[in-house]
């Protein structure tokens, strides 16, 4: 009785090592050609850092590529102080809001997302107002070296929609009106003066 059932514990084992690699497997194959690198992709600094700050941006919005310039030089002032979150919010009112959100979205499983957020809002006048502003993106791909069929495979594909619906329901939850809109250590502040007021409290004018 005791040598069957000794059996039957090398056989379950077997069972569960087997069910363990293919479940594996499983995984690995239905995660292929889809977004990587999570919403991590998407964050800039240090988990310890004093001052998080979340950032729902339009990329067309002419204020939130002149609060992304002035947050990227408060980051470099105050090194290891300030962690960083993206999170999409693209208006209505602007025509290439979502198309710009998809092309910086697709640029995360490349771990692109940063050379390319700071190439859209620092060219953004040079797009902005143009009828088709494919050309201009397609050429800041190639300035950050992104592999075109991966970034067409995933324009092409619904994963990068959404991600930034997911952004964008959230932003709405939180009655999140215009961009650009930031929740700083979870206080929400609207528009880049009240940010500069914000960093300035938490920091000082030099730091902490």
């Amino acid at each position: 009785m005791a040598k069957k059932n000794k059996k039957l514990f090398y056989v379950y084992i077997v069972i569960f090592g087997l069910c363990a690699v293919f479940g594996a497997k499983a995984i690995i194959g239905s995660t292929k050609g889809k977004l990587k690198g999570g919403s991590f992709a998407k964050v800039l600094g240090p988990k310890d850092a004093p001052l998080k700050i979340t950032e729902f941006i339009d990329f067309q919005c002419p204020a939130c590529a002149k609060g992304a310039m002035y947050l990227k030089k408060e980051m470099e002032k105050h090194p290891g102080l300030i962690r960083l979150t993206l999170k999409h919010y693209p208006l209505s009112m602007h025509r290439h809001g979502m198309l710009s959100a998809q092309y910086v979205e697709c640029t995360v499983a490349q771990g692109k997302f940063w050379p390319f957020y700071n190439l859209i809002l620092t060219r953004q006048n040079n797009w902005r107002q143009l009828d088709d502003p494919v050309p201009a993106f397609q050429q800041m791909a190639r300035d950050a070296n992104l592999d075109f069929e991966a970034l067409q495979g995933c324009l092409d594909g619904s994963d990068a929609t959404k991600a930034i619906e997911k952004d964008k329901a959230e932003g709405q939850a939180l009655r999140i009106q215009s961009t650009p809109t930031y929740f700083i250590n979870g206080k929400m502040v609207v528009g880049q003066k009240s940010l500069e007021l914000e960093i300035i409290k938490h920091l000082g004018e030099n730091g902490a």
